[in-house]
């Protein structure tokens, strides 16, 4: 097997969040790392580079509520986001920056 092969790092805010993660039983047969990263973009960038300079990583899965509100999305649902707002960042959408 290569040093790319099946190996996935898979990272949540908390870990609260992580816990389902971990526990889901589908990561039979595949090697993978869980790491919490922190809340918010610059804690995560931190986490990610100085997880990624480590090791190489075939996939890299973000699990998290990603700033929803109760009730606006049933447990488990999975949800696509078209547009993000940087505003601990204070710099407005990303389609706002660069469209």
């Amino acid at each position: 097997m290569s040093a790319l092969c099946k190996r996935i790092l898979a990272v949540s805010p908390t870990e609260m969040e992580l816990a389902a993660v971990r526990q889901a039983g589908v990561w039979a047969g595949m090697e993978v790392d869980f790491a919490v990263t922190g809340v918010g973009v610059l804690p995560t960038c931190f986490c990610l580079t100085e997880l990624l300079t480590r090791r190489e990583y075939e996939w890299v899965l973000c699990f998290g509520i990603a700033g929803a509100f109760p009730d606006s999305a049933e447990v488990g649902e999975v949800l696509a986001v078209h547009t993000e707002y940087l505003d601990d960042l204070e710099c407005g959408s990303i389609s706002g920056l660069y469209g």
